[in-house]
């Protein structure tokens, strides 16, 4: 026979219970955004951090086309020049070590450069006024052969700069893998080793910084032809480093974007200093409303992440199509966490 519990005393189990908590509804405002998004195309994915912890990620549209797989908070994504704020932040670090100073010159680091090399600083480098025109305009990438670091060292050294350093801003990917080879020079290190052993395993991030990664999880970016309305993938032997080449998931941004709260590493003074007013901090943008940002956009992957100004909110957004709206879609998630 089965036992029979006495009626007080389910009512004083019933009366120890924890309700549920109530759903955010933020959460479900969020999960609008993503309602119009055709099943069928690639897509986009983002995430929302408050202090550094997810509260909110979604996804929509597909992966990869060929193999209908679902594009999922889980998806790879390349973050394009979201990237240099790890760049720069390897340079702050070297500098607070004694390792090297924002005030040496290029060619105290990198050389085969041109005269110019001895007028342009790595502070120069950092906030984008160095004059030192964009690779991506001038280099051809090959079909077969991966293009390197060493491929943009030797193309610049045929360039002028633009302009006397330190009077303009131009942003130019040049300066970013320029101060790649400034940290590999001063470590005897390559950047992506180096980030990992001191910024990605440290802060337990799971990010890897290869442009050529083929991972698992890796969406596939694609072009859409407004012509035919259909969709090719994006694909490229570019392999430089230091503008660009950060992989992850959106989720996986957020825990980083926090240390402009927490300043765990030690040089957040640094990391947002603008020197000459341009509103380029070290790979960060310092918007007119106290928020920080940056854009990216490589291949047919585009992305965008923004810190609220008070540091406590984080959203990150990116597409695998190079007609997304990762802007718009941070944006819209600012209006309902920040």
């Amino acid at each position: 026979m089965r036992a029979l519990i006495p009626l007080v005393l389910v009512v004083a189990l019933a009366g120890c219970s924890e309700a549920p908590a109530a759903p955010d509804p933020r959460a479900a405002e969020s999960d609008a955004l993503f309602a119009d998004f055709d099943a069928d195309e690639p897509g986009c994915t983002a995430a929302v951090g408050l202090d550094g912890e997810i509260v909110w990620a979604g996804a929509a549209g597909l992966s990869d086309l060929d193999a209908e797989e679902p594009l999922t908070t889980d998806s790879v994504v390349d973050f394009a020049s979201i990237s240099k704020q790890f760049t720069a932040t390897a340079v702050l670090m070297l500098e607070k070590q004694g390792v090297l100073s924002q005030d040496d010159t290029l060619d105290t680091w990198v050389h085969d450069l041109p005269g110019w090399a001895s007028r342009v600083t790595l502070r120069n480098l950092i906030h984008h006024t160095s004059g030192i025109p964009d690779y991506v305009y001038i280099l051809d990438a090959g079909d077969d052969e991966a293009t390197t670091n060493a491929d943009v060292n030797a193309v610049l050294a045929d360039q002028e700069l633009g302009g006397d350093p330190g009077t303009y801003f131009e942003y130019s990917n040049s300066n970013y893998v320029l101060l790649a080879e400034v940290v590999e020079s001063a470590t005897g290190m390559p950047l992506p080793q180096w980030l990992d052993e001191n910024i990605f395993t440290p802060l337990g991030l799971d990010l890897v910084d290869d442009p050529a990664y083929d991972g698992p999880g890796l969406a596939v970016s694609y072009d859409e032809d407004g012509h035919d309305e259909k969709f090719t993938p994006e694909l490229s032997s570019w392999a430089q480093y230091g503008d660009g080449g950060i992989h992850g998931t959106p989720s996986a941004l957020v825990p980083w974007l926090d240390q402009y709260r927490t300043g765990s590493l030690g040089v957040l003074d640094a990391q947002l200093v603008d020197p000459d007013g341009w509103g380029y901090a070290a790979g960060v943008e310092l918007a007119g409303d106290g928020t920080l940002e940056h854009t990216g956009s490589w291949l047919a992957f585009l992305s965008k992440f923004s810190v609220s100004a008070d540091r406590h909110a984080e959203v990150v957004a990116t597409c695998n199509r190079d007609d997304g709206d990762p802007d718009g879609l941070v944006d819209s998630l600012k209006k309902i966490w920040f």
